[in-house]
């Protein structure tokens, strides 16, 4: 949550600054990208599935009751204490995954601004990696 709070804090503050200076359109063609100059060669067919794994994996996560959720995170998300200090992940109950979660948190998000904005930066700049 702290990300997302942050995020829309920070749009909030340009935005005001951009009110006061009377060229909101100037700055918000600025802060949020709608294209990028180079073209894409192939179907960006990996993106569209990270998007689909993302979004699907997002949406699961919505539809799960708070204790399941918290679970969920525990398991999959980056807890560093699980790496820090490896005897209170033992007690506390975590299974050794050899480091799974530091490919699995990439797939979790916070909130909708969160996932939003994540897809459409990857939508814009992915395609032509």
């Amino acid at each position: 949550m702290g990300s997302s709070f942050g995020q829309v804090c920070c749009l909030i503050f340009c935005l005001a600054i951009a009110l006061l200076k009377n060229d909101s359109p100037k700055i918000l063609s600025y802060m949020i990208p709608i294209r990028d100059t180079i073209p894409c060669i192939h179907r960006p067919y990996v993106t569209w599935a990270l998007m689909a794994i993302n979004i699907s994996i997002f949406l699961l996560m919505q539809l799960m009751s708070e204790q399941t959720l918290n679970t969920f995170l525990y398991y999959f998300g980056m807890v560093a204490a699980r790496y820090t200090y490896p005897e209170w992940a033992q007690q506390a109950g975590f299974p050794v995954d050899h480091y799974f979660s530091f490919v699995s948190s990439m797939f979790l998000h916070g909130g909708w601004l969160h996932i939003i904005m994540n897809m459409v930066f990857m939508w814009i700049f992915a395609d032509n990696i």
